[in-house]
């Protein structure tokens, strides 16, 4: 994604956002972290359409409060296999999604 600034964990910011490229192209890359929030009535109160912009790429950490506010997500859930190795499942609209990375 040619980020080239240093990628931290928004936890206490529930929000941050990084330039980067994706084939070439200049493309806005979001990194949201719901931990601290037990749900979301309405998606205005995180500014969401700010975020899941079809010209964005979103990651969101910790989704569940908002899982029901977005349109065809594709999830990526890691799980614990063992201490030093991760299962990883990939489900919902990939293919179309990967296209424009």
């Amino acid at each position: 994604m040619d980020v080239q600034e240093r990628v931290t964990s928004p936890t206490y910011q529930l929000a941050r956002g990084y330039e980067g490229r994706a084939n070439g192209v200049p493309v806005q890359i979001n990194h949201l972290d719901l931990y601290r929030l037990e749900g979301v009535e309405d998606r205005d109160v995180l500014e969401l359409d700010d975020y899941v912009d079809r010209r964005a790429i979103t990651f969101i950490e910790w989704a569940e409060p908002v899982l029901d506010l977005l349109e065809a997500p594709t999830l990526i859930k890691l799980a614990h296999a063992t201490p030093t190795t991760r299962h990883v499942s990939i489900t919902g609209p990939i293919p179309e999604r990967l296209r424009s990375c």
